[in-house]
C-alpha cells in the first residue's frame, strides 16, 4: 500500500531539474563536495 503511494507521488523539484536543467548525475564525489554540487544547481 505505502509503496503504491511513492509511485503516485511526483517530486517536481528534482524532476525539473532532471529533464528542463538535464542534470542526471553528480561529477564530484563525497558528501560535502556532492552538496555543494546540488546547491549549485
Amino acid at each position: 500500500m505505502l509503496y503504491k503511494l511513492r509511485k503516485q507521488t511526483v517530486e517536481p523539484a528534482f524532476g525539473i531539474k532532471k529533464e528542463v536543467i538535464g542534470f542526471r548525475r553528480f561529477s564530484l564525489r563525497g558528501h560535502e563536495k556532492v552538496s555543494l554540487e546540488w546547491t549549485m544547481v
